[in-house]
């Protein structure tokens, strides 16, 4: 499903509190493949020094590569991405990620995908859980927000 690329149409749009967001155009059934989180590849050295600049400008897309805990590789969406580089956090998703190997059996080096938790309606905005669901922790920097998700089990921050 990842190497025939998005078939599912996005829109991006701008939300109440949260920046940019996306939608989906058409309603999705649970297990549609959504998106991959794209960028440049960079070690998580590099990604750790980003992310102390990205602090201090007050954003941040980088996302770690870990499956075991141990992250080598983060993907840095600021400069290049696609739509997954707007999608937001909520406490309740309706996206989990899963890492994904199609051209490298490197464990370090797969594609993350986003794939629907549940049936998600025409127009609803797609969202993942930034603290991580399959993938463990995927932030680089220790920092809180308040969270806007609105969901019935919100935690009130994320903390990243």
């Amino acid at each position: 499903m990842v190497q025939l690329g998005r078939q599912v149409p996005l829109e991006v749009f701008k939300t109440a509190k949260k920046g940019w967001g996306v939608r989906t155009v058409k309603a999705l059934e649970p297990g549609t493949f959504v998106e991959q989180y794209l960028g440049e590849v960079i070690s998580d050295k590099d990604g750790a020094q980003r992310g102390k600049i990205y602090d201090r400008i007050g954003i941040s897309y980088l996302f770690n590569m870990d499956i075991d805990g141990q992250p080598k590789n983060v993907i840095d969406s600021y400069l290049c991405g696609n739509a997954s580089h707007y999608l937001n956090h909520s406490c309740d998703p309706n996206l989990v990620v899963f890492g994904v190997f199609y051209d490298s059996v490197d464990p370090s080096f797969h594609r993350l995908a986003f794939f629907t938790k549940r049936a998600v309606a025409a127009g609803e905005e797609l969202t993942f859980d930034y603290i991580g669901d399959n993938l463990g922790d995927n932030a680089i920097v220790s920092r809180r927000f308040p969270c806007y998700c609105a969901s019935t089990n919100c935690r009130k921050w994320i903390h990243l």
